[in-house]
This record gives C-alpha cells, sequence and structure tokens, in this order.
C-alpha cells in the first residue's frame, strides 16, 4: 500500500520537473526529425534501397538511433531522482517514516518509468505507421520494441543508481552518462584489441543487435534483465547502508 501511494507521488513529482518536460521535448523532436529524414532518404533513393526494403532501411535504422537517443535522454529524467531528496534532507525524513528502502528506490524507478513511457510509445508507433503506405515486418518492429523497453529498463536502473552515489544531480547525469557509452561502444574495444574479446560480451550495442534483425536470443534478453536486477539491488544497498548510517 505504501509502494503503491508513494509511486504515485514520484510519478506526480516527476511530471512538475522542468528538466522532465525538456527531456521530452528533446527526445520527440529528435525521434520525428530523424524518422522524417529516413523517410525521405528512402523516397529520393527509392529504386536502390527497395531492394533492401523499408524494414531495413527505415525501421531498423530508426531503432538504432534511438538506442543512442535514450542513452542522452536517460540520464537527464533519473539525475535528480535521490539528489535532490539527499540534497533537502528529504530522504533523512522519508528513512523516519514507515517507507522501507524497497519502497523508496521502487517507488523513484516508477517515477522516472513513467516518465520514459511516452517516449517509448511515440518510438512504437512512429515506425508503426509507416504500414499504411509500405510493408513492413511487424516481427522486427515488435522485437525493436521489446529490445527498447529492456533497454531503456537497464539504462533506468543504472540511472537511479548512479543517483543514490551523488548529491549532486549533475553529477549523477555525467556518471550516468559515461557508463552508458562505456558499455555501449565496449565492443570497439574488441575490435581494436582482439585480446580484450571479452568486452563485447559487456556491450550494450552487442545485444541490441539481435532485437535490430528480428532475433530473439536468450542471452541478449538475459543481460538486460539481470543488469536491471544488478543496478537495482545496488541501489537497494547504498540506500540501506544511508539509512543505517
Amino acid at each position: 500500500m505504501l509502494l503503491h501511494i508513494f509511486s504515485r507521488h514520484e510519478i506526480g513529482r516527476a511530471f512538475r520537473r522542468p528538466a522532465t518536460w525538456a527531456a521530452l521535448a528533446m527526445a520527440a523532436l529528435l525521434s520525428a526529425v530523424y524518422f522524417m529524414l529516413l523517410l525521405v532518404r528512402y523516397l529520393e533513393h527509392q529504386d536502390q534501397l527497395s531492394k533492401s526494403g523499408v524494414t531495413v532501411e527505415i525501421l531498423t535504422r530508426f531503432y538504432s538511433a534511438s538506442s543512442l537517443m535514450i542513452l542522452l535522454v536517460v540520464p537527464i529524467v533519473t539525475m535528480t531522482a535521490l539528489t535532490t531528496d539527499r540534497q533537502s534532507q528529504l530522504l533523512r525524513f522519508y528513512f523516519s517514516t514507515p517507507l522501507s528502502s524497497r519502497a523508496i528506490v521502487f517507488g523513484k524507478l516508477a517515477g522516472v518509468g513513467a516518465v520514459m513511457a511516452p517516449v517509448l510509445l511515440l518510438l512504437a508507433v512512429l515506425p508503426a505507421t509507416l504500414w499504411w503506405g509500405a510493408r513492413i515486418d511487424f516481427g522486427v518492429l515488435l522485437t525493436c520494441v521489446l529490445g527498447l523497453v529492456l533497454f531503456t529498463g537497464f539504462h533506468l536502473a543504472l540511472g537511479v543508481f548512479a543517483s543514490a552515489l551523488s548529491s549532486s544531480a549533475i553529477t549523477a547525469a555525467m556518471l550516468t552518462l559515461v557508463v552508458s557509452l562505456c558499455l555501449w561502444f565496449a565492443e570497439t574495444a574488441a575490435r581494436i584489441d582482439p585480446e580484450s574479446q571479452g568486452a563485447s560480451s559487456v556491450s550494450s550495442l552487442a545485444h541490441m543487435r539481435g532485437f535490430y534483425q528480428g532475433i530473439l536470443a536468450s542471452h541478449d534478453i538475459a543481460y538486460f534483465v539481470i543488469g536491471t536486477i544488478t543496478f537495482v539491488a545496488l541501489t537497494l544497498v547504498v540506500i540501506d547502508c544511508e539509512r543505517q548510517a
């Protein structure tokens, strides 16, 4: 009951922050502009690109770029999750109430998740509109959307964990962004140095490729699910330690 009430409270707080609306506006603008650019590119070079098809040339490219856009938006959404409460001593107040650490963490996750929900909905609807004028592979569309949901949940958990480690929103945002980019480009290290092949196994980009191609691989799903659970568990540990301090 307390978790439900606190989650509703956090969702309301999240949508009252100017940074939230700035992040949503940026995500909507970037998504719409890039989608239109892909559409115009396809129409202008239809003779050459029709061999690959709309699914590959528009849908897959759109979701590949959308993943990178989410990396930029999530730090803005999560940077104030716990940092502002710590600065204002509101977190200490929560510790003095019947709210458990689990309720605090999951309430924060519900808040940032509610903010990203409209972004994911937009990213799912835009490519689906291609169906009105072209044949698209809905199997690939569904796997791309699923991959994007898992990808977003993974980075939201990372962002809340970074927010739990810092008392500065800017520091939390930078930490989230740096770790996200390191995981994204980890595959590049394996290409440059053949001895670091293990780096590709932690690359979020490498685990997203299967979703882009319409392939549901258990190890790709497990990567994001286990990563999300790990960051949530680490956040709980940090909050518990702060509660007992």
